[in-house]
């Protein structure tokens, strides 16, 4: 089990989450959240930064697409990114 996340998979979602949040519609955001949730769900990360990846996961699922009020969830997306932030291994390079 793993308390952290590595450089390489912060990277990984954080590309996601852009990828998904971007998408014209849920549809295309589709294989991103999968991916993320498949991070989240088999990842093998604990304590916090399992439930701050749930939190994002949930995050990017309803700021996907176009959606009403995507200004609010994007700052929650964001916000959920930037906690994550804190549990990447030496995500700054």
């Amino acid at each position: 089990m793993k308390a952290y996340i590595e450089k390489e998979k912060y990277e990984e979602i954080k590309r996601l989450v852009y990828c998904a949040t971007s998408a014209y519609s849920k549809r295309d955001a589709e294989p991103y959240i999968k991916r993320l949730d498949f991070i989240s769900n088999c990842g093998g990360y604990v304590g916090s930064a399992n439930n701050i990846l749930g939190e994002l996961v949930s995050s990017v699922k309803t700021a996907a697409g176009s959606i009403t009020d995507k200004k609010h969830w994007m700052d929650y997306v964001a916000c959920n990114l930037y906690k994550l932030e804190d549990y990447a291994e030496h995500a700054e390079g």
